[in-house]
């Protein structure tokens, strides 16, 4: 990470880094005088009117502000950009009194304003776009003239600081009405603690601060460190309540910036201190404690600073191009198998996860000097009998002294054991001494056989030990007992399709396993719920949960390197070898159902045969489908939809006849002839002849009676008789399946080179997302195209503005009278450059041995409008004929499965078809968008 300083006063000084926690003073320290010196208003013109003025001073500014930002860019210091942010604008306030005061005769008895830095700005953290907070200090007694006189100096100040761009927040009142609102305005009284004289009456602005200290020292500290606990509660769950989320806002987000400054604010408050370091002084913090705070800060501030400059606005958001950018800015480089941004969020999330911990060392030091616990405590139980070294303080688990844990290592794993076993929260003095000794948890500690029973009896127990696990994480004990788990904390997944990083959503997994147990997730998937009741490896599948994802950054299958890793690290644990074989298939095959599911054809006997032979007992199904559920629910809060759960309740269910090896239905052992008789008798019933119904059947292969479901082939009637009543020549129709989530779209038109393809343009041009389809021609020359469409929130499109709309467009596009290649590049062009940035993989794969009769082509690319309908057209141009097609969508990249024949209706075998296919079809994806990139 670049960030440069003068490196003289780093011998000179060996505690320099105090002074990035007091940003003004840390900028006159590293900044020369000439640097400092542009930072003012000097030789400008008073006696010019406001008129002249205000487009020198805009120009003036303009300039300054650059100059910090160009030395921000080349050094990625965020603490002297905010510094000498702060410090302009100080400057600027002084320059703006001198205006108002131009007029005045000063005489000795006027009364002056003392005007005073609140906030963000008093602490002279003031980042390049932020607000502006200021008090405007007003003597204790005031004529109404000389208070008439004062608001006119503010009000040219504040509309020059308007009009110069600023918004500003701003309050006018004496010393008493200041301290009387803060009595019942927290957010007031929260800023005033950051406060910091600009210019006016300094006399007017230390008696300020006396008066402050006294309300400080008679109000409760406490109620104020509850409150704002509270206060950061409610906002982590407004901004996310996990630290670990890909865009996380870096102001208000878990772990960010905010959540610094409350443990500032907190200090101030309880210890009446001006600044954090004296922290150091009275014993609150250790050294090392606060050089990490002050490290995490100088770097968040960095962050902050770049997504603002980014922006030119107030941005706070660190979304993926801003990633991509900022990475490449704070100049960190691709290193092994992780990328730069990789490595840059992975130095964010670090920093969050630091500011957690210090949260609750602080709290601890607050708890002690005070006396008082500052949360109730839910866990306790009324009597608990502990074992040496533990003991109860505060209701909470507590070690007295850090040497036991480092002249006994394993007592470490032993507190976890007890504070799960026993409900009990651990203390944060004892949290801090075990995040102090974490390296002392050495290889010899590892292999000890009681150490890893009683991790394993935490993992695997039946009371959920997600909150444990997570204390562990943060504890840095996690990876460091289990070495190979230390490389995916904090991992990123950039594809904006996992939303947490690797080891919360790890744990999250964990938690989901107890949500199955307990009956909450009856109603995502009622068959993970029943399946759970009757597996016998509970324990296996807790562990396989815990690695299935423990190999990702490394190069290679994630899931055949954490089989591989399971195999030695479950004997370790203290598993069996049964167990260790469960464990390690598990994660081998951990993606199996979603795939299978997602991507293929599920009346396909052949599919249904070679899961069932890969799978082989309905233990290992039931394991397997609790896992894929608990791992796709994980994965961020809209993943999971009825579509998928339909789906996969599908194939486990034919999975599990096939491994049960019950006797086949008819239905199942003739399910053509099935379907025919069971819709021949639907049609009699509705009064049809012997030769309508001969007629009708005419028309259809036997393809036809495997691909649709029964109520589908009714509606298909329905829609032709229509059309054949009413001399139609195409018809179109769109219903809701309420069982999937998700809408029916059915589209009968003769069919005509590129017809499928047309379609699949239009729908995308109007928004809609294809999640499968199914083509059927008649002998008669007319197509059957059948979609599950839904909206882009992975819904049904419910509203009739939208369906009239979209069907009105649909039956135009067919007409060729709507232009839907240019509204599918206007969609194109609304992409955020968000999305934009980032580049993904292309790959084209065709496969001939998954299914008996059809070619299989498997497109990975970036996801964007249209990468369908582009596809299709390649494969309508290379005569290739599609069955079925299903689209899977997994953030940035869509993966896309055809089910296709050539155009003599054979499977495609030639070798160098397959080549030209493969490089087309490429083509067409790099040409479609450049950041796919072939592989």
């Amino acid at each position: 990470m670049l960030i440069k300083e003068k490196k003289n006063n780093h011998n000179q000084n060996k505690f320099y880094w105090m002074n990035w926690l007091e940003p003004i003073r840390y900028l006159n320290e590293n900044q020369s005088k000439l640097f400092l010196n542009a930072l003012t208003f000097e030789n400008l013109d008073l006696n010019i009117n406001k008129n002249q003025l205000l487009p020198i001073l805009k120009d003036k500014l303009k300039s300054k502000k650059e100059n910090i930002k160009t030395n921000f860019i080349s050094s990625s210091d965020g603490t002297i950009a905010v510094a000498s942010t702060s410090l302009l604008v100080d400057n600027l306030i002084k320059f703006l009194v001198d205006i108002s005061n131009r007029n005045d005769e000063k005489k000795s008895n006027d009364p002056s304003l003392s005007i005073i830095a609140i906030g963000g700005y008093g602490r002279g953290e003031l980042a390049p776009s932020s607000d502006l907070d200021i008090l405007f200090l007003l003597p204790q007694k005031l004529t109404q003239k000389d208070l008439t006189k004062l608001e006119n100096k503010i009000e040219t100040i504040l509309y020059y600081l308007w009009d110069l761009g600023f918004t500003v927040g701003h309050s006018t009142r004496n010393i008493n009405f200041v301290l009387n609102d803060a009595n019942s305005d927290l957010n007031l009284l929260t800023s005033l603690l950051d406060n910091r004289f600009v210019v006016g009456d300094k006399e007017l602005f230390l008696l300020f601060k006396s008066r402050l200290k006294t309300f400080l020292n008679k109000s409760n500290v406490l109620t104020f460190v509850k409150k704002k606990l509270e206060e950061s509660k409610k906002r982590h769950l407004k901004f996310g309540s996990s630290r670990y989320v890909v865009e996380p806002n870096v102001k208000e987000g878990k772990g960010g910036i905010r959540d610094l400054q409350t443990l500032i604010w907190i200090a101030k408050f309880a210890y009446k201190s001006d600044s954090i370091t004296n922290l150091l002084k009275i014993g609150a913090l250790l050294k090392s404690e606060l050089f990490a705070f002050a490290e995490a800060q100088r770097f968040l501030l960095s962050v902050r600073c770049h997504l603002h400059y980014r922006s030119n606005r107030e941005d706070d958001i660190l979304a993926t191009d801003s990633q991509i950018d900022i990475a490449e800015k704070m100049q960190f480089r691709k290193k092994a198998s992780q990328s730069a941004v990789e490595r840059f969020m992975k130095r964010y999330f670090l920093a969050t996860k630091l500011v957690g911990s210090l949260t609750r060392i602080f709290c601890s030091a607050i708890e002690d000097e005070f006396n008082k616990p500052l949360r109730f405590n839910f866990f306790l139980k009324p009597s608990i009998e502990l074992d040496q070294p533990f003991k109860i303080k505060n209701d909470r688990l507590f070690v007295l002294k850090k040497e036991y844990f480092i002249n006994k290592p394993e007592i470490i794993i032993k507190l976890f054991h007890v504070a799960h076993f026993s409900n009990l929260e651990i203390h944060p003095e004892t949290l801090r001494f075990i995040t102090g000794c974490v390296k002392e948890i050495k290889k010899s500690i590892l292999y000890k056989k009681s150490t890893n029973r009683l991790f394993l009896e935490i993992l695997t127990d039946e009371k959920d030990p997600s909150r444990i696990l997570r204390i562990m994480n943060e504890c840095n004990v996690l990876g460091r007992f289990v070495p190979e788990f230390q490389n995916v904390v904090g991992l990123i997944q950039y594809d904006m399709y996992h939303y947490y990083t690797v080891d919360e959503h790890t744990i999250f997994t964990i938690t989901n396993v107890h949500s199955v147990k307990n009956g909450t997730f009856d109603k995502i998937s009622f068959l993970a719920t029943e399946a759970i009741k009757h597996i016998k490896f509970f324990k296996a599948l807790m562990v396989a949960m815990f690695l299935h994802d423990i190999a990702k950054g490394k190069k290679g299958d994630h899931s055949k390197n954490g089989s591989e890793i399971a195999k030695y690290l479950c004997p370790r644990l203290g598993l069996r070898k049964r167990n260790t074989e469960i464990v390690s298939w598990l994660v081998l095959n951990h993606l199996l159902l979603s795939n299978t599911a997602f991507r293929y054809d599920l009346s396909d006997d052949k599919i249904i045969e070679n899961c069932a032979k890969l799978i082989q007992t309905p233990e290992r199904l039931r394991l397997l489908l609790i896992l894929t559920v608990c791992d796709i629910k994980a994965v961020g809060p809209e993943v999971w939809n009825d579509w998928k759960g339909a789906l996969l309740n599908e194939l486990y269910i034919k999975v599990m006849r096939k491994l049960n090896q019950k006797s086949p239905t008819n239905k199942e052992k003739f399910p053509v002839n099935y379907l025919k008789s069971k819709f021949e008798r639907y049609l009699r019933d509705s009064s049809w002849s012997e030769k309508q119904i001969t007629n009708y059947f005419e028309h259809f292969n036997p393809n036809y009676w495997k691909m649709f479901e029964f109520d589908t082939l009714i509606k298909h009637q329905k829609i032709l008789s229509f059309m054949k009543k009413n001399g139609l020549k195409y018809d179109i129709k769109i219903t809701i399946d309420k069982n999937i989530n998700a809408n029916e779209l059915i589209v009968i038109a003769p069919d005509h080179h590129g017809l499928f393809s047309k379609i699949t343009g239009v729908v995308a041009s109007c928004g809609i997302d294809i999640v499968s389809a199914k083509i059927f021609t008649k002998s008669d020359g007319f197509a059957i195209d059948t979609f599950v469409v839904q909206d882009k929130n992975k819904k049904p499109i419910v509203e009739k503005r939208i369906i009239e709309n979209f069907l009105k467009n649909l039956k135009s596009g067919l007409e060729g009278t709507y232009d839907f290649k240019k509204e599918l590049n206007n969609r194109w062009n609304e992409i955020p450059s968000r999305f934009r940035a980032m580049k993904a993989p292309a790959r084209v794969i065709i496969d001939n041995e998954t299914s008996s009769n059809y070619s299989i082509i498997e497109v990975n690319c970036k996801n964007a409008p249209g990468v369908l309908y582009m596809i299709t057209v390649s494969m309508a141009d290379l005569g290739i004929q599609i069955k079925t097609a299903s689209i899977s969508t997994y953030g940035n990249r869509v993966v896309d499965i055809f089910y296709v024949k050539d155009i003599f209706g054979q499977k495609i075998t030639d070798e160098k078809k397959i080549l030209k296919i493969r490089n087309v079809l490429l083509n067409t994806l790099t040409k479609t968008d450049p950041s796919n990139e072939k592989i």
